[in-house]
């Protein structure tokens, strides 16, 4: 042996190559316990090292292999003492080195439950049905695995939000989305574009109007000669314009517009002038017209004379005497000048 040997042994001992280690020291190299020595409830690395031949996750010798996550042997949660296998209570979380139950950080995460000797899952629902606008959120329910599913919507158009789902009728427009009019079937319906058929403003896309023609319009197009139609305008539907003259001129059906105030009468069908009003009032003493029989007409004088003097002429059996005829004649007419135009027109009649 060379003398420099227990020099270099000396050098050993001082960089603390020398080591000891305790038997129940989590920390030791394996194999420094004789097997089946070490006692229940003792630190162990290896099954073997345990005189139960169970070296339990937490590295304690245990009756059992205790490897559920949410059992142990430390007595911990269990109510058995160290060295018994056990679960953990209701609520409880896994002990090192299990990991812990998953989830989200939501009412689905898992748990231990006090009998299962695995992680719990609720399967309750975790987000409620809620509405706002016209937008429904779902509801939703645990997956089973500590997770709750992300947020899913329904859109309600072309109604509007009612509590906190959608709504299925309407009554007025408030129960409907923005672009939607309820109708009188008691549904929502899409509001209208340009040159559509209306009876209400509100029955128009927004920034439209209803005009008067019953069309939905760029404006109101309220004028007396404007219309919206798009007829003889140049326009196109749903832009008010007014008809030029040579389309009016080029379409003789159409009729010319005519004032509507209260103090001017419409013209006939024909086309001709309204008769025109009296200008004063009847007389409050003249006494008011029969009705029922049409006034007679006055004779002319000289035409009753001239009838009666021929019928006469007629009549008579025997000619007169010129002298006679012309006395007879003359007193006929005399007679005829005389009497009233009332005892003409009766004498007149037939018998």
């Amino acid at each position: 042996m060379s003398h420099r040997a227990p020099a270099a042994l000396l050098a050993l001992a001082l960089s603390g190559c020398f080591l000891t280690y305790d038997a129940n020291d989590v920390d030791r190299p394996p194999a420094t316990a004789a097997p089946g020595t070490v006692a229940l409830g003792d630190r162990c690395l290896l099954d073997g090292e345990c005189g139960s031949g169970a070296c339990a996750p937490e590295g304690i010798c245990c009756d059992r292999a205790c490897s559920g996550e949410c059992e142990a042997c430390n007595g911990v949660g269990t109510g058995q003492s160290a060295g018994n296998c056990g679960t953990l209570t209701a609520g409880a979380q896994p002990h090192a080195p299990h990991a812990a139950c998953a989830t989200d950080l939501s009412s689905c995460g898992g748990s231990c439950n006090g009998v299962a000797a695995t992680c719990a899952y609720p399967l309750w629902q975790c987000r409620n049905q809620t509405c706002t606008g016209s937008t429904q959120e779902n509801p939703a329910s645990c997956d089973g695995a500590g997770r709750c599913p992300e947020a899913s919507t329904t859109p309600c158009a072309p109604y509007a939000c009612g509590g906190v789902g959608c709504r299925t009728g309407c009554i007025l427009d408030t129960a409907c989305s923005p672009g939607n009019w309820c109708d009188a079937s008691g549904s929502c319906v899409a509001k209208l574009d340009k040159g559509g058929a209306c009876t209400a403003a509100n029955q128009c896309r927004t920034g439209l109007a209803c005009a008067p023609d019953g069309t939905c319009c760029d404006r109101a197009c309220t004028g007396q000669c404007e219309a919206c139609t798009g007829v003889n305008t140049g326009a196109a539907a749903g832009t008010c314009g007014a008809p030029s003259p040579r389309a009016i001129r080029r379409s003789p059906a159409t009729p010319p517009a005519l004032p509507t105030g209260p103090s001017h009468a419409r013209a006939p069908a024909t086309g001709r002038s309204p008769p025109l009003a009296p200008t004063r009032p009847p007389s409050a003493g003249r006494p008011p017209a029969r009705r029922g029989r049409r006034p007679r007409r006055r004779l002319a004088t000289a035409g009753a004379a001239r009838w009666r003097s021929r019928w006469a002429a007629r009549l008579s059996s025997a000619a007169p005497p010129p002298a006679r005829r012309a006395a007879r004649t003359t007193a006929t007419a005399s007679r005829a000048t005389t009497a009233s135009p009332r005892a003409a027109s009766r004498r007149r009649r037939p018998a």
